[in-house]
Protein backbone atom coordinates (compact mmCIF):
# COMPACT_ATOMS: atom_id res chain seq x y z
CA UNK A 1 0.00 0.00 0.00
CA UNK A 2 1.42 3.40 -0.92
CA UNK A 3 1.71 6.17 1.64
CA UNK A 4 -0.37 9.29 1.14
CA UNK A 5 1.75 12.38 0.44
CA UNK A 6 1.15 15.12 3.02
CA UNK A 7 2.48 18.52 4.04
CA UNK A 8 4.57 16.70 6.66
CA UNK A 9 6.57 15.27 3.75
CA UNK A 10 7.51 18.84 2.74
CA UNK A 11 8.71 19.95 6.17
CA UNK A 12 12.16 18.25 5.83
CA UNK A 13 12.68 20.02 2.50
CA UNK A 14 11.98 23.39 4.08
CA UNK A 15 14.19 22.52 7.06
CA UNK A 16 17.05 21.65 4.69
CA UNK A 17 16.74 24.96 2.85
CA UNK A 18 16.18 27.11 5.97
CA UNK A 19 17.37 25.21 9.08
CA UNK A 20 17.08 28.32 11.25
CA UNK A 21 13.29 28.19 10.90
CA UNK A 22 13.20 24.81 12.64
CA UNK A 23 15.08 26.35 15.54
CA UNK A 24 12.30 28.93 15.84
CA UNK A 25 9.50 26.45 16.61
CA UNK A 26 7.76 27.57 19.76
CA UNK A 27 7.31 25.55 22.95
CA UNK A 28 3.90 24.33 21.78
CA UNK A 29 5.46 22.89 18.61
CA UNK A 30 4.04 25.51 16.26
CA UNK A 31 6.01 26.41 13.18
CA UNK A 32 7.53 29.83 12.87
CA UNK A 33 5.07 31.83 10.70
CA UNK A 34 7.65 32.13 7.91
CA UNK A 35 8.03 28.35 7.91
CA UNK A 36 4.24 27.99 7.73
CA UNK A 37 4.14 30.38 4.75
CA UNK A 38 6.98 28.46 3.10
CA UNK A 39 5.10 25.19 3.58
CA UNK A 40 2.00 26.67 1.97
CA UNK A 41 4.03 27.87 -1.03
CA UNK A 42 5.78 24.50 -1.38
CA UNK A 43 2.38 22.81 -1.13
CA UNK A 44 0.91 25.04 -3.84
CA UNK A 45 3.87 24.24 -6.09
CA UNK A 46 3.79 20.48 -5.46
CA UNK A 47 0.04 19.85 -5.60
CA UNK A 48 -0.39 22.31 -8.46
CA UNK A 49 -3.10 24.54 -7.03
CA UNK A 50 -3.54 27.65 -4.96
CA UNK A 51 -7.22 27.09 -4.33
CA UNK A 52 -7.87 28.00 -0.72
CA UNK A 53 -9.97 24.94 0.08
CA UNK A 54 -7.38 22.54 -1.33
CA UNK A 55 -4.51 24.19 0.52
CA UNK A 56 -6.48 24.21 3.79
CA UNK A 57 -7.15 20.49 3.41
CA UNK A 58 -3.58 19.66 2.42
CA UNK A 59 -1.70 21.82 4.93
CA UNK A 60 -4.07 21.90 7.89
CA UNK A 61 -3.64 25.66 8.18
CA UNK A 62 -6.72 27.83 8.55
CA UNK A 63 -8.77 29.38 5.77
CA UNK A 64 -7.91 32.85 7.09
CA UNK A 65 -4.17 32.17 6.96
CA UNK A 66 -4.30 30.66 3.47
CA UNK A 67 -6.56 33.50 2.28
CA UNK A 68 -4.08 36.11 3.53
CA UNK A 69 -1.28 34.38 1.63
CA UNK A 70 -3.46 34.10 -1.47
CA UNK A 71 -4.36 37.79 -1.35
CA UNK A 72 -0.69 38.81 -1.19
CA UNK A 73 0.41 36.36 -3.88
CA UNK A 74 -2.35 37.50 -6.22
CA UNK A 75 -1.55 41.17 -5.55
CA UNK A 76 2.06 40.40 -6.50
CA UNK A 77 0.87 38.62 -9.66
CA UNK A 78 2.59 35.42 -8.55
CA UNK A 79 -0.63 33.40 -8.37
CA UNK A 80 -2.60 34.28 -11.49
CA UNK A 81 -4.92 32.61 -13.95
CA UNK A 82 -5.03 29.38 -12.01
CA UNK A 83 -1.30 28.81 -11.81
CA UNK A 84 1.71 29.50 -9.67
CA UNK A 85 4.83 30.12 -11.73
CA UNK A 86 7.60 28.64 -9.61
CA UNK A 87 10.21 28.70 -12.38
CA UNK A 88 12.17 31.50 -10.67
CA UNK A 89 12.85 29.42 -7.55
CA UNK A 90 12.19 25.75 -8.34
CA UNK A 91 14.26 24.02 -11.02
CA UNK A 92 12.94 21.00 -12.95
CA UNK A 93 15.29 18.75 -10.95
CA UNK A 94 13.75 19.99 -7.67
CA UNK A 95 16.54 22.34 -6.63
CA UNK A 96 15.31 25.39 -4.73
CA UNK A 97 16.91 28.80 -5.28
CA UNK A 98 16.89 29.94 -1.63
CA UNK A 99 17.02 33.69 -2.29
CA UNK A 100 14.22 33.67 -4.85
CA UNK A 101 12.04 31.34 -2.79
CA UNK A 102 12.56 33.65 0.20
CA UNK A 103 11.37 36.55 -2.00
CA UNK A 104 8.13 34.63 -2.59
CA UNK A 105 7.81 34.01 1.16
CA UNK A 106 8.23 37.76 1.76
CA UNK A 107 5.64 38.53 -0.91
CA UNK A 108 3.23 36.02 0.66
CA UNK A 109 3.80 37.68 4.05
CA UNK A 110 2.96 41.11 2.67
CA UNK A 111 6.43 42.55 3.29
CA UNK A 112 7.76 42.59 -0.29
CA UNK A 113 6.05 43.69 -3.48
CA UNK A 114 6.77 42.89 -7.09
CA UNK A 115 7.03 45.96 -9.37
CA UNK A 116 3.46 45.41 -10.63
CA UNK A 117 1.93 45.03 -7.15
CA UNK A 118 0.03 47.63 -5.13
CA UNK A 119 2.37 48.22 -2.18
CA UNK A 120 -0.45 49.87 -0.22
CA UNK A 121 -2.47 46.66 -0.30
CA UNK A 122 -1.49 43.57 1.68
CA UNK A 123 -2.51 41.22 4.44
CA UNK A 124 -0.24 40.59 7.43
CA UNK A 125 -0.07 36.81 7.27
CA UNK A 126 2.27 36.56 10.28
CA UNK A 127 -0.25 38.47 12.41
CA UNK A 128 -3.05 36.16 11.24
CA UNK A 129 -0.90 33.16 12.12
CA UNK A 130 0.08 34.41 15.60
CA UNK A 131 -3.46 35.57 16.40
CA UNK A 132 -4.70 32.07 15.61
CA UNK A 133 -2.02 30.46 17.77
CA UNK A 134 -3.01 32.70 20.69
CA UNK A 135 -6.71 31.94 20.22
CA UNK A 136 -7.07 28.58 18.43
CA UNK A 137 -10.86 28.67 18.71
CA UNK A 138 -10.87 31.58 16.23
CA UNK A 139 -9.06 29.56 13.58
CA UNK A 140 -11.99 28.27 11.55
CA UNK A 141 -10.94 25.75 8.97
Amino acid sequence: MSKLFTVADLRPTLQTVYPELEDDRDNDGYDHPLAAVGLVLLSAAIIGTFETRELVLFTGYSRQFISAIRLNMQNNKLWIEGRYDVSTWLSPDGTIDQARFWDHIDCACGTLWQPTADSNFSADTCKVYWDERRSPSKAIQ
